[in-house]
């Protein structure tokens, strides 16, 4: 009998739920906004500003909840996901309309409490040696008892507050327990305990302390004082947009994270999550990874012939960075994140975001691929080149720049794995040791091999 995590492997991602499925459901949970009231309180992931973007749209005259499955379906969310959490919810209707889909053995739910959901048993689970240990209560004091003055972030999973701790500004997330989710924060928490506390990197955010005590654990991080990467991409809270030369460097400090976390152990460990919002950015700007709440020991792909892909219904990144054998297939390997990568170097050098929903195509790979077909003529800088950036007065320089970024993106999110880069590689590119002509038919001939 397959275990329930085979189950949700098995399961397809709810974008790929029939249209004709989909479509009751979202007049269903339309009619009275019982997505919002019914629904969201028992979807992870789901935070207030996917919740605000849902309404706009019904603002607009479109189906809010076909939105919000959109969203979810982003994260890695499955057809047995939504069935479970239409329990949770008791919206038996939806659920039938569901029940050819997910396996037979969970059709029971349509007449179970949901008070009878289990937990995720944490109770075996070994904490990191080497962080430390604070108290809940140090973090209360640090926060002003959690104050929403100090709130600098929100996320799918918790909350993350600005604090002061021994006469130092840190960050501190808290994990917000919610019913039968409580257990599987708590095991993501520790995953990212484990990862952080097992890798040192000045390209990896530091973990300073944690807490577990009582049902909502925290994390006490270093503080980052200029945010993420995407808040400066966007230009968010009237920031300063960033340099050509800062993004260049921005961009190689990522990828040496990147390539410490694939190469330092025996085996890989593989970030699973990587975009621009988990991208943050120090006083210097130096760039670390953060959110490790997804990693998992992974394997290196060392040639073509991939004999046993390790397949993972666990991560659970934002589609646009998710590359096609993940999405179809779930198959994990360290190729995912430099996919991922690839996404968050054309997002530096055109300044757009992975997705939008009013840009045809929609995904920022496709957009690049159209105009760059649409545009041959044209430089690359010119077509794609962020206009927000400011020049840095050697026009030969910061095109040369946008058209390194912009073409080793686009290799790095190649549809097929094995024609995309390591990560050795990748910072050899950045670095203009080698040129992306050059990694790309290395490829192309290890592959012929």
């Amino acid at each position: 009998m397959m275990s329930e995590n085979q189950d949700y492997e098995t399961s397809p991602l709810l974008h790929m739920i029939p249209p004709s499925v989909l479509r009751p459901i979202y007049a269903i949970l339309d009619a009275g906004d019982t997505w919002e009231s019914d629904l969201v309180p028992h979807m992870p992931d789901i935070a207030l500003i996917d919740v605000d973007g849902c309404k706009r749209y019904k603002q607009e005259g479109k189906s809010p909840t076909e939105l919000l499955f959109r969203i979810w379906a982003s994260k890695g969310y499955t057809a047995l996901h939504l069935y479970q959490t239409l329990a949770l919810a008791r919206i038996v209707r939806c659920m039938a309309l569901l029940r050819d889909i997910v396996d037979e053995k969970y059709h029971s739910l349509e007449n179970c409490d949901s008070s009878n959901n289990k937990m995720v048993d944490v109770a075996k689970m070994k904490l990191p040696q080497n962080s430390n240990n604070s108290s809940i209560k140090v973090q209360q004091e640090a926060t002003n008892n959690f104050s929403s003055e100090n709130v600098i972030g929100k996320g799918g999973y918790g909350i993350v507050y600005r604090g002061e701790m021994q006469h130092a500004t840190v960050a501190i997330k808290r994990i917000i327990a919610s019913s039968d989710k409580s257990g599987k924060r708590l095991r993501q928490s520790l995953q990212e305990l484990r990862t952080l506390a097992k890798f040192r990197h000045d390209n990896i955010l530091p973990l300073y302390a944690f807490s577990l005590e009582g049902p909502e654990p925290c994390l006490v991080y270093q503080f980052m004082a200029n945010g993420s990467l995407e808040d400066r991409i966007l230009c968010r809270n009237k920031s300063a947009p960033l340099t050509w030369p800062q993004k260049r460097d921005i961009a190689e400090g990522a990828a040496r994270g990147l390539f410490f976390l694939h190469t330092f152990g025996k085996t890989p460990i593989i970030h699973g999550d990587v975009k621009t919002a988990n991208i943050l950015l120090d006083k210097h700007l130096e760039p670390k990874l953060g959110d490790f709440g997804l990693s998992r020991d992974g394997q290196i792909e060392l040639n073509a012939e991939e004999k046993t892909p390790l397949i993972a219904s666990h991560i659970k990144g934002t589609l646009a960075y998710l590359p096609p054998e993940f999405i179809t297939q779930k198959i994990l390997s360290t190729k995912l994140d430099v996919y991922s990568f690839g996404i968050v170097l054309l997002e530096i050098a055109t300044g757009s975001r992975a997705y939008v929903d009013s840009r045809a195509p929609h995904s920022l790979v496709d957009y690049c691929i159209s105009m760059l077909e649409k545009n041959r003529e044209k430089p690359i800088a010119e077509i794609l080149g962020d206009k927000k950036t400011p020049p840095t007065g050697d026009k030969e320089s910061d095109t040369a720049l946008i058209e390194r970024l912009v073409q080793l993106g686009l290799l790095c999110s190649k549809k097929e794995k094995m024609l995309r880069p390591r990560f050795n590689g990748i910072i050899d590119v950045i670095t203009q040791k080698i040129d992306v002509k050059t990694l790309s038919s290395q490829l192309q001939n290890a592959k012929i091999e």
